[in-house]
C-alpha cells in the first residue's frame, strides 16, 4: 500500500504494474450472482463454447472494473491519508476475458493538476492487459489527493 505520498510526491509518467490476477469460473459466477446477471455466456461454459465460440466463460467488464479498482485501493491511492476517488472516464472495453485468464493493471499517471486550497487532482490512464499483454480495458481514474501543507 501506497503510504505518506501527498500530491506534490506524485510524478507524472509514474507507473504502477500489479502482478497478474487468475480469473476462476467461480469468480465469475460470483459477479453474476452479486450483480443479478443470468446470461449464460457468463454462466455456462458448454454454452459460451457451442454459441460462441468462447474458450471459457465469458467476463463481465464490470468484474474487470472491480479488481482494477481494488488494485487501485490497495496499490495507488495513499492509504493514510483522506484521498478520495474521483470517478473513471472514457471507459473502453478493447477485448474480451475469459475465465482462466490472467489479468494485470496498469496504471500510467497522465496529468495532475491543483484543483483547490486541500486537493490536488491526479489523472491516471489504465489498461487492464490479459497474461498475452492483450488490451482489455482501457480508462481513465481520477484521485483526488491532499496538497502538502
Amino acid at each position: 500500500m501506497v503510504t505518506n505520498k501527498l500530491y506534490e510526491d506524485y510524478v507524472i509518467g509514474e507507473k504502477h504494474v500489479s502482478e497478474g490476477r487468475k480469473i476462476l469460473p467461480d469468480d465469475v459466477r460470483a459477479a453474476c450472482r452479486l450483480s443479478g446477471q443470468d446470461q449464460p455466456v457468463h454462466l455456462d461454459e458448454e454454452f459460451a463454447r457451442q454459441e460462441f465460440g468462447h474458450p471459457d466463460l465469458l467476463v463481465m467488464g464490470t468484474l474487470l472494473l472491480a479488481l482494477a479498482d481494488g488494485y487501485f485501493g490497495k496499490e495507488v491511492s495513499p492509504g493514510d491519508v483522506f484521498a478520495p476517488h474521483y470517478g473513471y472516464d472514457k471507459i473502453r472495453f478493447i477485448g474480451n476475458a475469459f475465465s482462466g485468464d490472467t489479468v494485470y493493471f496498469e496504471y500510467t499517471l497522465k496529468d495532475k493538476n491543483v484543483r483547490d486550497e486541500k486537493y490536488g487532482m491526479l489523472l491516471f490512464e489504465v489498461y487492464i492487459k490479459n497474461q498475452n499483454g492483450k488490451p482489455l480495458v482501457y480508462m481513465e481514474d481520477r484521485l483526488l489527493v491532499p496538497l502538502r501543507k
